[in-house]
């Protein structure tokens, strides 16, 4: 396994869109009202529609490839040569109040889209940027994972992958997830562990599941959770025999637990704060696998609750986390894409507060060249 680097090459990627988006199904109705009185009243006249991130922080950029490929999917071919279309690319770190998307252009032409550019900016900024700020993080030899359980919807998981993978992530975990990464040309891997739910039809008996899996599935990469006996001392003097065939081992302790090892080692637990996966059990384990010939085997945290800043803070300590397997981590900060007319017929015309980005002029022309477009 080896780190990569965030990566752009996301226009090769065939998007799926829905067929009742030409229908306007998606629109709200009072967009849909202003196109109509537009084309009325007020045909023809050029506007400049403005996507910035309103977000206070720098933010990574995911969604133009899909926005343009969105447009070429809507808009008619002899419409869409019309708009002047300006994007900034995928992967790309910008600042607060930064643009990162622009259409000039009839405004009745494509301003029945605007609240879905602006869902998938949103949406897939949040990813990649949820995604980078926590790989920033992470030194040359540390790894992430992005679960299937990243996605509130699992019909996201495509997407969800194609975010964490702009950011440079390539653990993925699902199908799903890598469905777009071979048109960007992405290299991937799998990651397989054995669950709990594997583990409690076993009873629990960590030694009996690793020989049933490895008997059914060959793998140099075995992972296997050790939270379920709540003893992770106990559970590795079980399947000391089999060390050599892991890789790594999981932890995913509920904050409401306290690891048994723990109890028998710091013994007046009011001192220290145990509970869940915590510095002290992470160290705890490190100490006795590298006591015990196991130094090859990494130690993964996966757990609902940790945050960038745990990870950070591990980071400062020197916390002995090797990989980190994140859940639903990929939605804890979202990004916010403003979207505003900001011109009218080439003059400055927009909301109080409003204004053409300073960044305008950097962004990508975008030119037609799809056969996509109906």
């Amino acid at each position: 396994m080896s780190r990569h680097k965030p990566i752009s090459l996301t226009q090769n990627i065939d998007f799926i869109f829905d067929n009742k988006i030409v229908d306007h199904h998606y629109t709200n109705f009072a967009t849909i009202t202003s196109c109509n009185i537009t084309k009325q009243y007020l045909p023809d006249h050029n506007v400049l529609m403005q996507f910035s991130n309103n977000t206070k922080s720098n933010i990574m950029v995911c969604g133009t490839a899909e926005v343009l490929a969105l447009l070429e999917f809507s808009i008619h071919k002899k419409q869409l040569k019309q708009l002047k279309i300006k994007y900034v690319p995928d992967g790309t770190v910008i600042k607060s109040k930064d643009a990162l998307f622009s259409i000039e252009g009839s405004y009745e032409d494509f301003g029945w889209l605007e609240n879905l550019i602006s869902s998938i900016l949103a949406k897939r900024s949040s990813t990649a940027t949820n995604c980078y700020n926590i790989l920033c993080e992470l030194n040359e030899s540390q790894d992430l994972i992005i679960n299937d359980s990243c996605s509130v919807d699992y019909s996201l998981q495509a997407y969800d992958g194609y975010g964490a993978a702009v950011a440079g992530a390539y653990l993925f975990t699902t199908k799903a997830q890598v469905q777009f990464l071979k048109d960007m040309d992405h290299s991937f891997e799998f990651v397989d562990y054995i669950p709990n739910n594997m583990i409690q039809q076993y009873n629990g008996d960590l030694k009996l599941v690793i020989e049933t899996y490895l008997a059914n599935k060959k793998t140099n990469n075995l992972i296997v959770s050790l939270n379920y006996n709540n003893n992770v001392i106990n559970d590795l003097e079980n399947i000391r025999e089999h060390l050599t065939n892991l890789y790594a081992i999981s932890l995913d302790l509920s904050d409401d637990l306290i690891d048994e090892s723990l109890i028998a080692t710091f013994g007046n637990i009011r001192n220290f704060d145990l509970n869940g996966v915590n510095h002290h059990l992470v160290q705890h384990v490190r100490k006795w696998l590298d006591e015990n010939d196991a130094e090859h085997i990494k130690i993964i945290i996966q757990s609902n609750n940790i945050s960038l800043e745990d990870i950070k803070r591990n980071k400062r300590n020197n916390i002995a986390v090797d990989i980190y397997a994140l859940t639903s981590n990929l939605n804890d900060d979202w990004v916010e894409i403003g979207s505003d007319l900001v011109a009218f017929d080439q003059v400055a015309q927009a909301p109080a507060g409003k204004k053409l980005a300073k960044n305008q002029d950097d962004l990508v022309s975008y030119k037609y060249t799809s056969w996509w477009s109906f």
